[in-house]
């Protein structure tokens, strides 16, 4: 495909190239009508999406919005033995991630045979604290054991090391459901362990 593909200020544009397709040519916004009046000074939404074997060689000069506006780079110290609770408890050996802004999940390879859930809230913050909770536990994704539920006692007031023991249970996944928070509206956490 060749040319410049017009799409004024109040239209939308959605353009997929598949399948080795390439198109040599550019997007304008600058359009005129057959009496030679502008109708259009500014390019309306564009959303191009491009396979892997597809290419788009530009024509023109373009400006496009970029998804990711801003991001952040921490560089942690390194973990040693001289830290408390460093090394392989950490969350980091875990694969975790949340499903909703109050629910985690957290899921092995194999099924492992699980016996506590360990909570650390976020120290210097009541936002996104769990109060509340119900732990799940699943072999397949699609049957949920509720492992237990309750309230971490006083923790707005003392954030240290909350555990939740329960029954020695297998499971693949674990889903951590917080009911209920201290501020806010998404979960948080300084750090969590599982006990095997």
């Amino acid at each position: 495909m060749d040319g410049s593909i017009l799409v004024g200020n109040d239209s939308e544009l959605t353009l997929t190239l598949a399948n080795g397709s390439t198109f040599t040519g550019s997007i304008s916004g600058n359009i005129t009508n057959a009496a030679g009046n502008t109708v259009s000074t500014e390019t309306g939404k564009v959303d191009v999406t491009l396979g892997d074997d597809c290419t788009w060689n530009l024509t023109a000069d373009s400006k496009c919005e970029p998804i990711i506006k801003r991001t952040s780079v921490y560089l942690a110290p390194e973990l040693t033995a001289d830290i408390p609770d460093s090394g392989e408890k950490r969350s980091s050996g875990l694969h975790y991630f949340f499903s909703s802004p109050k629910q985690m999940m957290i899921d092995w390879d194999t099924e492992q045979t699980i016996s506590a859930f360990r909570y650390l809230p976020p120290q210097n913050t009541r936002e996104g604290l769990v109060t509340h909770y119900t732990l799940w536990g699943s072999t397949d994704w699609n049957n949920w054991q509720k492992l237990a539920s309750g309230e971490f006692s006083n923790i707005v007031n003392n954030p240290i090391w909350q555990t939740i023991k329960f029954a020695p249970t297998k499971a693949k996944i674990l889903r951590l459901d917080a009911d209920r928070l201290a501020e806010g509206e998404r979960m948080t956490f300084g750090d969590i362990e599982i006990v095997y």
